[in-house]
């Protein structure tokens, strides 16, 4: 909607044009130089900690994101920022081509590299402004302002001034107060929402050192258990060598390591190819149940799955390794945890893309019951575990969405709100 408001050729009755857009007729638009104030202060020879801005995270520590302690006459010139003061991280990402903006929320000083632009919000509600920026308003803005791409050094090639010339809306002060109110509030509830999944990953932590293991014991079974090796409980097959010139629009999926996701597969249009039916390579048709994982790439040793019923027909690529058992469902509970990541991770290539052998995945050693109703328990109460902690992301997820949509409307003045 917000986009097609900004795109008509006359506003709205009750809106007018502006530098920052299509707003309401009581709101303005200004630079960022007339509404906040530049941060000069530097660290010098004090003790301050020193931070950097991660994409997606915010402010974190320098030493532990870096691996050292800065030092010397670079610290010195470091802005010092107090709680409450932004600061606009010029290095893209995939998350944040254009950069990002963050508050200082939960520190009460830290020093930031002096090729940050630092500021504090001088007139208006740094709230309301801190949601504006969050928003990813000014975007489009920044990235019309950006010269040539990236630096040698990684960040964006934008001048202090381009920056400070971007502008943005400005309500009527109890405006931005009501409508940061309203954000902050959304805020809450996410955060809410995300500590009730920590806690339930910490549960599931637990369930994965204790009852996986078999040193807590579930009422009612006795029976000894057996140490094992994945290689000896299941059968395995890595995948067939299509030929990538000969991928279809239509047809069969083929499963390759670029679906293979942590936990779960991706059928995205831009890395899923398809293949023609062929008898004469059944044996490399998936079935539900089946558990996949990817040989190769970053996250080795951390991309699986098991396939679904919707994930169906699929034909098995190779560098994507299947397993097939009638213990399937406690097999993918010791691969998704952290200890089989620690096994591949020994064992896999140091090229620059990693690799595992299917010999990697079958010596794993676990242990497993005797007694097949306790498997059965095992299984289905980690699994169960892990759907509820889906369900609770899917959740998470939905109050963003609705958070960010929301927050278009708001910060645009497109739904206005009562003071």
């Amino acid at each position: 909607m917000t986009d097609i408001i900004q795109a008509k050729e006359t506003a709205p009755l009750g809106y007018h044009y502006t530098n920052a857009g299509i707003l309401p007729n009581e709101w303005t638009s200004r630079p960022l130089s007339s509404i906040v104030e530049e941060i000069a202060e530097t660290a010098g020879t004090r003790k301050i900690e020193t931070v950097s801005i991660s994409a997606g995270v915010g402010f974190v520590n320098q030493a532990e994101k870096f691996g050292k302690e800065l030092s010397g006459k670079q610290y010195e010139k470091y802005t010092v920022l107090h709680r409450g003061d932004f600061s606009y991280n010029k290095g893209n990402s995939n998350l944040y081509p254009q950069g990002c903006i963050y508050r200082l929320n939960d520190r009460t000083e830290a020093a930031v590299p002096n090729v940050f632009e630092s500021f504090r919000v001088s007139d208006g509600n740094p709230d309301f402004y801190e949601q504006l920026f969050i928003s990813g308003f000014l975007n489009r803005q920044l990235h019309s302002r950006i010269n040539r791409g990236v630096r040698d050094d990684g960040l964006l090639n934008l001048r202090g001034k381009d920056f400070y010339s971007c502008e943005v809306p400005c309500p009527p002060l109890a405006e931005q107060e009501r409508i940061a109110e309203i954000l902050m509030q959304c805020d809450k509830v996410i955060e809410l929402k995300q500590k009730r999944i920590e806690e339930e990953k910490k549960k599931k932590i637990w369930l994965y050192r204790r009852i996986l293991t078999g040193k807590t014991r579930l009422k009612g079974y006795e029976t000894p258990w057996v140490e094992t090796t994945i290689g000896e409980q299941v059968e395995y097959l890595v995948g067939y060598p299509f030929e990538s010139a000969s991928f279809l629009n239509d047809g069969i999926k083929l499963l390759r390591g670029s679906n293979v996701k942590r936990g779960n597969l991706s059928w995205g249009t831009d890395i899923t190819a398809y293949w023609s039916e062929d008898s004469s390579i059944s044996d490399y048709l998936c079935q539900e149940g089946d558990i996949v994982i990817a040989m190769d790439g970053a996250q080795v040793g951390r991309s699986f799955s098991r396939i679904g019923n919707n994930d169906l027909p699929c034909y098995l690529v190779q560098r994507v390794a299947r397993l097939r058992s009638n213990i399937n469902g406690l097999i993918v509970q010791w691969i998704g945890g952290s200890r089989f990541a620690r096994h591949i991770d020994q064992r896999k290539t140091s090229t620059a893309i990693p690799h595992m052998t299917i010999k990697d995945i079958l010596s794993y050693e676990i242990s497993i019951p005797t007694d097949e109703k306790e498997i059965e328990h095992i299984s289905q109460l980690l699994n169960q575990q892990d759907q509820f902690i889906d369900l609770l992301e899917k959740e998470m997820n939905e109050l963003c969405n609705r958070k960010a949509s929301l927050a278009k409307l708001l910060l645009t003045g497109i739904v206005r709100t009562k003071v």
